[in-house]
C-alpha cells in the first residue's frame, strides 16, 4: 500500500453486489468516519436548483409529498435512454463540490465510500483507493435479493460500471469477498492493521 503523501483521505469503491458497505461498516467500528457519496447523492436530490431541473426533464410526478422519490427517479431514469447520462450531468458537480468541501475537512482516518470513483475518475483526489470485489454471479445473486431489483435492471447496472479486472489495476489495496463472513473479516482485520500504519497509529515490527 503507497498512500499519496500530499493527500489524506482513503476511498472504497466497488461495482454493486461487491459489499463494499460492510467493508465501511467494518471500518467504522475501528472508529474510521465513513462519507458515503450515495448519501451525499441524496442531500442533493434536496437542494431547489437540483429539484427544479430533474422536474423539467423527468417529469413533475417524480414528487411525492415535497420530495423527490428516489425509486420512480431511478424507474424514470432507466426507461430514459439517455437518463443516466442526463442525471450524472445535473447531480454530479454539485456531488463533487461536497466531496471536496468534505475531504478539506477530513483527515486520514476519513473514508469514502463512492461506487463510481474511477468511472467519474475521483482517484487522484485520494491518498489510498481501496477496491472491494467479487466474481459477478456472486455480485447479481446479491443483488437480486434487494427489494424491487429485476434481472435485466440488475444486469444494466453491472454492464455500466468498469469491469472489476481494470479497477484492480487502479487500486492500491483489493479485497476478494467472494467467501463467507468470517473469511471477510480476517481480511478485513489485516486491511485494519494495514491502514493502522498508513495513520501512523501501529508501528512495524
Amino acid at each position: 500500500m503507497k498512500p499519496n503523501n500530499e493527500k489524506k483521505a482513503i476511498a472504497i469503491t466497488g461495482s454493486i453486489g461487491s459489499g463494499k458497505t460492510t467493508v465501511c461498516e467494518f471500518l467504522e467500528h475501528w472508529g474510521f468516519s465513513i462519507i458515503s457519496a450515495d448519501k451525499l447523492g441524496h442531500d442533493v436530490l434536496e437542494l431547489p436548483s437540483i429539484i427544479r431541473k430533474l422536474c423539467s426533464h423527468f417529469g413533475n410526478d417524480i414528487m411525492v409529498y415535497g420530495k423527490i422519490d428516489r425509486q420512480i427517479l431511478g424507474n424514470r431514469v432507466f426507461l430514459d435512454p439517455d437518463g443516466t447520462r442526463i442525471l450524472s450531468e445535473l447531480m454530479h458537480p454539485a456531488i463533487i463540490e461536497m466531496i471536496d468541501l468534505a475531504i478539506a475537512a477530513g483527515d486520514n482516518r476519513t473514508v469514502f465510500e463512492i461506487p463510481l470513483l474511477f468511472e467519474k475518475r475521483l482517484n487522484s483526489k485520494f491518498a489510498l483507493t481501496i477496491l472491494v470485489t467479487a466474481k459477478e454471479n456472486i455480485r447479481l445473486e446479491r443483488i437480486m435479493q434487494r427489494p424491487g431489483m429485476t434481472y435485466e435492471k440488475a444486469r444494466g447496472i453491472i454492464n455500466s460500471q468498469l469491469p472489476d479486472s481494470a479497477k484492480e489495476k487502479l487500486s492500491d489495496y483489493v479485497i476478494r469477498n467472494d467467501g463467507n463472513m468470517e473469511e471477510l473479516k480476517k481480511k478485513l482485520t489485516d486491511l485494519v492493521k494495514d491502514l493502522l500504519l498508513y495513520t501512523g497509529e501501529l508501528q512495524n515490527a
